[in-house]
């Protein structure tokens, strides 16, 4: 990981990123530099997930972006709730969400976990431990849903 920071090179432009074609050949060409994939993501506005992935996201692709969310946002204190959140507004994100692994899951977890102290909306949060199908709600200290969701204006 040593050397990436001053090699422009590595990280390919975003500018034309608007579909996924391009996103999907950049990611081909970066997914092997995790440091190089991390500043790539990172340039691209979460809220454009779901028109740039429309109806092509695979699960490796969405394991992969959680993994540099993990390993590079997390350390930086990045936030990461709207990257989280745009991946569910994904089409194909349930059919992805599906193949997670056990480590995978781990991941997910500390993921949302970070949010959750980071974040200002628990409803929120709560929508993204039932996207992503986390089933240990214990350590998130959230409300109940129901009561919230009426009650989200505070």
């Amino acid at each position: 990981s040593e050397g990436y920071e001053s090699n422009k090179e590595a990280v390919v432009s975003t500018q034309s990123t608007g579909n996924y074609l391009q996103f999907q050949t950049d990611f081909r060409k970066l997914r092997s530099n995790p440091e190089a994939l991390f500043k790539y993501i990172k340039q691209i506005d979460p809220d454009i997930y779901p028109k740039l992935f429309q109806d092509s996201l695979e699960a490796d692709q969405l394991f992969i972006i959680l993994d540099i969310l993990n390993k590079f946002y997390v350390p930086a204190k990045l936030p990461v709730y709207n990257e989280l959140h745009y991946l569910t507004k994904v089409k194909r994100f349930d059919m992805a969400v599906m193949f997670k692994t056990e480590a995978q899951q781990l991941t997910i977890s500390q993921l949302v976990h970070y949010a959750a102290e980071n974040a200002s909306c628990k409803v929120g949060i709560l929508k993204l431990v039932k996207a992503y199908d986390i089933m240990d709600l214990s350590k998130y200290e959230l409300p109940d849903m129901s009561d919230e969701v009426e009650t989200s204006a505070s």
